[in-house]
C-alpha cells in the first residue's frame, strides 16, 4: 500500500521524532531541534567568541552526529580567525563601494563590527561559519559566511 500511496503522490514523510539531549565527545551538549531535524549547541573558541553549533542529522535512519562530522568540525576550529579575516577581506570592496558615509572601512574596523553567528556542520560534511551584525547593522541584517568543503576549499559570501 505504501508503494501505491507514493506512486500517486500521497506519500507522507516520516513523523518527526523527539530525541533526548546528548553529550557528544566533540560537540558537547546538544539538543534536538524537532522542526529542523538537527542538533544544536554552542562552542566557545580559544579567543572567547561563542558560536552556536548546528549539526545536521546524517540521514533519517542515522540521527546522531558521525565521526566524519566531528572531524570536519575539528578541522575548522583552528581556522576560525583566518576564515573571519578572509570573509571580511572578500566582502570589504563591495561594502565600501555601496556608499559608506565618510572614510572607507578598513579590514580591522569591519572585522570588529561582526560577531560570531554559527558553525553549521552539514550532512555532506561542508561546514559553514557565519559572523553577524552588531547592533549597528552595517551588513543590513546579513551575515558574512565562509563555507569550507571536505577538501578544505573555502568560499565566501554574504547571506541572509
Amino acid at each position: 500500500m505504501s508503494f501505491l500511496s507514493r506512486l500517486f503522490g500521497l506519500y507522507e514523510p516520516p513523523k518527526p521524532v523527539e530525541l533526548p539531549p546528548i553529550c557528544d565527545p566533540v560537540f558537547g551538549d546538544l539538543t534536538w531541534d524537532l522542526k529542523y531535524r538537527w542538533w544544536q549547541g554552542s562552542f566557545a573558541s580559544d579567543s572567547g567568541e561563542t558560536f552556536a553549533i548546528i549539526v545536521d542529522a546524517p540521514s533519517d535512519a542515522e540521527t546522531h552526529p558521525t565521526d566524519y562530522q566531528r572531524q570536519a568540525f575539528q578541522a575548522i576550529i583552528p581556522r576560525l580567525a583566518e576564515l573571519k579575516l578572509l570573509s571580511v577581506r572578500d566582502y570589504l570592496p563591495y561594502f565600501n563601494a555601496d556608499g559608506v558615509e565618510g572614510e572607507p572601512y578598513t579590514e580591522a574596523e569591519l572585522s570588529g563590527e561582526v560577531v560570531p553567528g554559527d558553525i553549521h556542520v552539514e550532512s555532506d560534511l561542508d561546514v559553514t561559519v557565519s559572523w553577524v551584525d552588531t547592533p549597528n547593522e552595517l551588513l543590513g541584517g546579513h551575515a558574512l559566511t565562509a563555507r569550507v568543503s571536505p577538501d578544505g576549499e573555502a568560499t565566501f559570501g554574504l547571506e541572509g
